[in-house]
Order: structure tokens, then sequence, then C-alpha cells
């Protein structure tokens, strides 16, 4: 006598595709045949009529990669080369011989030393959070490998 758990087991399966699987993409419209790749170096994705191996037509349901850090960093990078060319721009129309001459007032050495210690802590803060995106960044790649 066989159990609901045998019957289930022999039953072919009519839940959906599951990460693990593994599928053969069929054309069944004009012509019949198959999608292929070379293999796992290689991303392109033929259409073959007739395979010389069948297991190039396999393919497996896998997770998706995640590149959400990655672009982040990228993104960030990029956005502080913008602010360093703008800052490089306005600092470049500010000397004397764009001024016609004119020079603006020296601060005083207490102003300097003030505004140096800002720009050594906006520094530092960026160094960790540009070490903070990198450490996501390596997370990511090693999830996705």
């Amino acid at each position: 006598m066989s159990t609901d758990k045998e019957e289930e087991a022999e039953k072919p399966s009519l839940s959906p595709l599951r990460i693990g699987d593994l599928i053969s993409l069929v054309s069944i419209r004009d012509r019949s045949g198959n999608l292929s790749a070379s293999g796992v170096l290689d991303d392109e994705i033929m259409y073959d009529q007739e395979p010389s191996q069948f297991d190039q037509c396999v393919f497996q349901i896998v997770l998706q990669n995640q590149y959400s850090a990655s672009r982040e960093l990228m993104e960030y990078v990029q956005s502080l080369d913008e602010k360093e060319e703008a800052e490089e721009s306005s600092n470049s129309k500010m000397s004397p011989s764009n001024t016609g001459g004119a020079v603006s007032p020296a601060n005083t050495p207490a102003e300097d030393s003030k505004a140096a210690s800002e720009a050594e802590a906006e520094k530092k803060e960026i160094q960790k959070f540009l070490k903070a995106l990198e450490h996501g960044r390596d997370n990511e790649e090693e999830l996705n490998r």
C-alpha cells in the first residue's frame, strides 16, 4: 500500500521554477531549435537548430547577481570627481590674472587653521565612507561568485 507522500514524490512537480533547476529553452514557432551557450566563461547565447552537444543547451536557474553596492561606489566616486573639478574651476576663476588684479582679502591665521581642520575632518569622513563602500562592493562580489 502506497502512502500519500510516495504518490507525491512520483508525480511530476507542478510548482514554478526553483533556484538550482536545470532548463532547456526550445523554440516551438517557425523552426525548431534551442538556445545554447558555449560555456561558463562566454556570455554569448546563440540560437542553434541542430546543437552539436545538448549540454550547451542546458541552463541552471540561479539567484540574480547584485550590483547595487558597486553602483553606489561608482556614483559616489563620480560625484567626488565632479565636485573636485567644480572647485578647481572656481579656484581658477578667482586667480588674480582672471580678476583684473583684484585679490580677495586675506584670512586671519585662526580662520585658516579652522578651515584646514574642517577640510581635514571632511577628508577623513570621505575616506571612511569610501572604505565602507569598497567593503560593501567586495562583499557583494564575493556573494556573486
